[in-house]
């Protein structure tokens, strides 16, 4: 074979295993450590946009978008994630019909909202100590800056002492993120500390 062929052929091996790898990794990572993991984040605040305009149709549709965007996350976790982010979504199912029905009580959106952004934040912090302890310490810190986002998003609806607590985990991760001299261990610690206060957190909205 001519060494132009070998050449390409080479080419061809190399770029299709880069390719065949690609999608590998797209295919198998989870939801929460890929653009799906925000998806959620975004419908909501577009169920409350339209809201405001008085397009109830879209904002009921994209209310239906972020329950499935939920859904979807929800095959990557354990259980007990599983379980919370159920609740939300059923919290999340009482607005939806309240829109319907037209007695929407804005009190009860917050809360639904609130409540299944921080079981999120949750689930973003429990996938970041089990990838931690595997040794997958990347994968780790993308799971953190996504559970941040969360907890950032959900403080759009929240107010009081439930406010104050989603500051202070905010400020946490933002800490965890900015130490990158802590032990595993230390990480692990911490993060333990934070998804029990997140936990009590969430069972009380």
């Amino acid at each position: 074979m001519a060494k132009g062929g070998v050449y390409f052929l080479v080419i061809v091996v190399v770029f299709g295993g880069l390719y065949l790898y690609t999608k590998w990794r797209e295919e198998t990572q989870l939801a929460l450590l890929t653009e799906e993991a925000v998806k959620p984040d975004l419908l909501l605040d577009y169920t409350k946009l339209y809201l405001k305009e008085d397009a109830y149709d879209r904002s009921l549709s994209q209310l239906d978008y972020a329950i499935a965007a939920i859904r979807n996350i929800e095959a990557d976790l354990d259980d007990e994630s599983n379980r919370i982010l159920e609740v939300s979504i059923k919290d999340l199912e009482k607005v939806k019909m309240e829109m319907e029905m037209d007695s929407l009580v804005t009190e009860d959106l917050n809360i639904a909202f609130s409540k299944a952004l921080n079981a999120l934040t949750l689930a973003e912090l429990k996938i970041s100590e089990v990838l931690i302890k595997s040794d997958h310490p990347r994968d780790a810190i993308v799971a953190l800056k996504y559970g941040m986002y969360h907890v950032k998003n959900a403080l759009k609806y929240s107010e009081g002492s439930k406010k104050e607590y989603e500051i202070h985990i905010y400020e946490e991760i933002d800490s965890l993120l900015d130490n990158r001299s802590l032990s595993q261990q230390e990480m692990i610690d911490r993060l333990e500390i934070m998804i029990a206060e997140l936990d009590t957190l969430v069972e009380d909205l």
